[in-house]
């Protein structure tokens, strides 16, 4: 478990980012970002002014140490007197549209691939929804795969909710149906917002109206990012972003339909700017929108189907500063914001609002093999070894001839190999002498070599099945209840996030 900084630190960051945002003046396209704060927490909080803690993931199927940062958030929450909030980033694009899930056989764990959805290569927010008759197939699927199992995980009361979700929605609608249900029964109540929803306004306008600025300081903070870290090459944490003298590119998402997402450019062209998906143009925005956020909003919507979404530093800058008073991010992401926080300090002027970090591994109660940790290295040195020192491995006093005569040709092999170097021919035919007796030892008892081989198999398959027994990346509703109610109470309770 992971929990940085510690747990009765997180309720004093919040309070602390929420009264140093508050008072930031700074304009974000124009409009103060306390005003811009105060407008994006009015649709979220009805008005209120409690503390927002956020997190957010992709919205398939989250493994437990994903799934830690929403209990760690709605007990932070609860503290604070505060509401916990979910981003649901379905603008990314799914790795694949299948489910993993363990069976246990007799003879070890293995892993199927359940397909959920056709494959898909567009964005999560425009999957469609699936059919009853396919998301039954599906939960069939599943519980044939866990068998016995299946009563004892969460997986039953995920898969109601999610075939009884109806149609009216997409995919991430009916997928987010069944997870709610399992967090329902566990006690966790958190609020989802997708992103596709949610995101956009005058911070979207200003990396616009200002991109080759935006972009400078953008690829600035990832280059200090790099040279902190010592990190090599200009792909990590993210990519830079591409500027020439005539275009620039912004860390936003242009896509439609199913088609692949694409990179967001911005060109300046006499007093307007002109949008481009990767190399195809998306229309103009007047000069009066490029100083206006109402003004630029229409004009973006008329240049649909094409949808705008962020990037990942893109999204967390906009949920520190505009939408939340404390961002959960697990290991991944707390590593890349630390550009974000750069890119603050260089862009905004401001010192970023600190962040956490939550994160766990909860290995499932799955059947493993007895295999000593370097079984298959040892397994494979026997293989080979059996070939070049066969007596090793056989005893029998037929081997006896064969095993003087193989000594000999090894002390002429010494005898050259010290006094005729350069005797090439006589050495090869040394070699193959030992060679030859060694396969006269083995023939004596060949299962040995067999043995040993099927030894190798059973050692490579035994340390397979064992790592898919001890993944940490399954779909925490496919654990049992006794094994996330573990989970939950090993987290910082309520009382430990109170400051």
């Amino acid at each position: 478990m992971l929990v940085e900084p510690p747990a009765s630190a997180l309720a004093g960051i919040a309070r602390h980012n929420h009264e140093l945002l508050s008072r930031c003046t700074r304009e974000v396209f124009g409009v103060p970002l306390n005003e811009l704060r105060r407008r994006v927490r009015r649709d979220f909080l009805a008005g209120d002014d409690r503390l927002m803690i956020v997190t957010g993931h992709q919205p398939d199927f989250i493994h437990t140490g994903v799934w830690a940062k929403h209990v760690v958030a709605v007990r932070l929450a609860e503290a604070v007197g505060g509401v916990a909030v979910n981003l649901i980033v379905d603008q990314d694009v799914p790795k694949s549209t299948h489910l993993d899930v363990p069976r246990v056989r007799k003879d070890g764990v293995v892993v199927e691939s359940i397909s959920y959805a056709p494959w898909w290569r567009g964005a999560f927010e425009l999957i469609p929804a699936v059919d009853r008759d396919l998301r039954e197939h599906f939960a069939s699927a599943v519980r044939n795969c866990l068998g016995d199992r299946v009563g004892d995980t969460m997986m039953p009361i995920f898969l109601d909710a999610y075939t009884s979700a109806p149609v009216a929605g997409d995919w991430v609608d009916q997928a987010v149906a069944g997870r709610k249900a399992v967090e329902r029964a566990l006690g966790i109540g958190i609020r989802d917002e997708r992103v596709s929803r949610v995101w956009g306004g005058p911070l979207l306008g200003e990396m616009i109206a200002n991109a080759r600025r935006f972009a400078d300081a953008y690829n600035r903070s990832l280059e200090a990012y790099r040279r902190e870290f010592g990190v090599i090459g200009s792909q990590r944490p993210v990519p830079d972003l591409r500027c020439d003298e005539t275009q620039c590119e912004l860390p936003v998402w242009v896509y439609r339909g199913d088609e692949r997402r694409r990179r967001l450019f911005v060109r300046p062209a006499n007093g307007s700017v002109e949008l481009y998906a990767g190399g195809t143009p998306l229309g103009r925005l007047s000069g009066a929108a490029t100083s206006d956020w109402n003004t630029m909003a229409g004009e973006l919507a008329a240049m649909r189907p094409w949808r705008f979404r962020p990037r990942a530093m893109t999204l967390t800058l906009w949920a520190r500063l505009v939408l939340g008073d404390l961002f959960i991010h697990g290991v991944g992401g707390a590593r890349y914001d630390r550009a974000t926080d750069e890119l603050i300090r260089e862009y905004f002027g401001i010192e970023p609002p600190g962040i956490a970090c939550v994160s766990a591994t909860l290995h499932p109660d799955l059947p493993t093999h007895p295999l000593q940790r370097d079984a298959v290295r040892i397994a494979r040195r026997r293989v080979r070894d059996v070939e070049y020192n066969p007596q090793r491995y056989i005893d029998d006093e037929r081997i006896e001839a064969n095993v003087e005569e193989r000594q000999r040709w090894i002390d002429r092999s010494g005898y050259l190999r010290e006094s005729e170097p350069d005797h090439h021919a006589e050495r090869r035919r040394v070699f193959h002498e030992i060679r030859s007796a060694n396969q006269r030892i083995l023939d004596v008892h060949p299962e040995v070599r067999t043995h040993l081989r099927d030894e190798l198999e059973r050692a490579r398959r035994w340390s397979v099945e064992n790592v898919e027994a001890r993944r940490r990346d399954y779909f925490f509703a496919i654990l049992t209840r006794a094994e996330l109610e573990r989970l939950i109470e090993a987290l910082p309770a309520t009382h430990d996030l109170a400051d």
